[in-house]
């Protein structure tokens, strides 16, 4: 009996290493770029060459087979230097992937619209001999605070991820942890049940092995020159079918490896070992606070609620005006050509908003239909204020040579479209 059964157990092992080396022989090892936190900014130099010096050596390395671009794109934002960025990038001669990081979303004047235009997309997915990668934005968006996944990306990644079979690479700017993103756990839960391999992160600047609810996050050293070099590094990824190898490349120097982690979807799945979650436990000392109703609107909101009589007006970044009754159901929804920021305001029935489409709407609050849209110069990212019930104004003051100037949208960090006080539509703008 006992010879028997070491028989088996010979053969089931002998099965086990034969699919292991075959699975071995399948997989096809590669390696790839990791460029983050390139910070251009069309007025410092330094950067952009740091940046160019990057590209050159990356086109000049046959065994690297793509790039990923991870974050801080623009150092403020701005659309002028994410269209440098997009012309240094464009000379690599390798498939590059970008997303967005946190001072691309933080001080955009575009309303995070520049970024879509110019580099065409705010996530990705792909798939490279047998690996799928997925890029989402982290933000914080259009304003200074932690990271947060939106409720629109989470849905994003797990459409990919529900009819995807191969090991997964995560990436996004900010780490997925308690420090940088407030809802970070809503992202690791999500994505637990599938085959997820790692995290590529930057926004530290420097080389760090983090763990994401038991999966493992590598972030990377930024593109940035060190103190006393004349150029930059950039990371480099190889994938083999057991390991997971990353080096850091000095432009014009060698390359020298920081880390070395299996390659495996199997993490540590104990919830102990795990960041703590956000605690609720305020709500019971306070029990006369009840919750009436609860609803998903699908889409993050970075305004506030408009609430007028017995409804709830909520705009989100898809664009939306969602109607809610006092029980909580959907009235009506009014869809904008692009996300909106700013809180809307209500006036003689008239719902007005901006949008970062570059227009100003004029919706009825009663049914959700429209009753006017006016086109503007720039998108509309700021709240609105309506005075004496006729003249929709965004609320957003800054002093400019000594005079404070308010208009209804930005045009660059510094200043303002309608100088001289305040650009009133009027109110031909809210009646019929």
């Amino acid at each position: 009996m006992n010879t028997k059964r070491q028989v088996v157990i010979r053969y089931v092992l002998s099965l086990l290493c034969l699919c292991v080396t075959m699975m071995a022989q399948a997989f096809e090892p590669f390696r790839f770029a990791v460029v983050t936190d390139v910070h251009i900014n069309v007025t410092s130099k330094n950067p952009s060459e740091d940046l160019r010096q990057t590209v050159s050596a990356i086109n000049n390395d046959d065994s690297i087979d793509f790039v990923l671009v991870t974050g801080d794109i623009a150092d403020a934002g701005d659309g002028a230097s994410l269209r440098l960025a997009h012309k240094l990038l464009s000379a690599l001669h390798k498939p590059w992937y970008i997303i967005e990081g946190n001072h691309d979303q933080n001080w955009s004047e575009s309303g995070c619209m520049d970024f879509i235009k110019i580099f065409g997309y705010e996530h990705f997915t792909f798939v490279h001999k047998g690996v799928r990668f997925i890029g989402i934005p982290t933000g914080p968006m259009m304003r200074m605070a932690m990271g947060h996944v939106a409720p629109e990306d989470i849905a994003y990644v797990k459409d990919i991820l529900s009819a995807n079979s191969d090991p997964v690479f995560m990436v996004a700017h900010m780490p997925m942890q308690p420090a940088d993103v407030d809802n970070w756990y809503e992202l690791t839960d999500a994505i637990r049940p599938y085959p997820i391999v790692a995290f590529v992160n930057g926004h530290y600047h420097r080389n760090l092995h983090f763990s994401y609810d038991g999966m493992p996050g590598i972030v990377n050293v930024t593109n940035l020159r060190k103190n006393g070099h004349t150029a930059g590094q950039y990371n480099i990824i190889d994938l083999a079918a057991d390991s997971i190898r990353v080096y850091t490349q000095n432009v014009g120097d060698g390359r020298k490896q920081w880390l070395a982690l299996p390659f495996t979807t199997k993490h540590d799945d104990n919830p102990a070992h795990w960041a703590p979650r956000p605690s609720y436990a305020v709500n019971t000392q306070y029990p006369q606070v009840t919750e009436r109703w609860i609803t998903d609107q699908g889409a993050a909101i970075f305004s506030s609620p408009v609430v007028v009589g017995k409804c709830i007006y909520a705009a989100d970044n898809a664009g939306r005006v969602v109607c809610y009754g006092s029980s909580g159901t959907r009235r009506w929804t009014y869809a904008t050509g692009a996300r909106i920021i700013g809180t809307p305001a209500i006036g003689k029935g008239v719902l007005v908003a901006g949008s970062a489409d570059g227009f100003i709407y004029g919706i009825n609050a009663k049914d959700g239909t429209l009753r006017w849209r006016l086109k503007t110069d720039a998108p509309c990212v700021s709240a609105v204020t309506i005075e004496d019930g006729t003249h929709p104004r965004e609320r957003r003051h800054r002093p400019v040579a000594g005079r404070r100037h308010q208009g209804l949208c930005r045009d660059t960090a510094a200043r303002y479209r309608w100088k001289g006080g305040v650009r009133r539509l009027g109110q031909h703008a809210l009646l019929p």
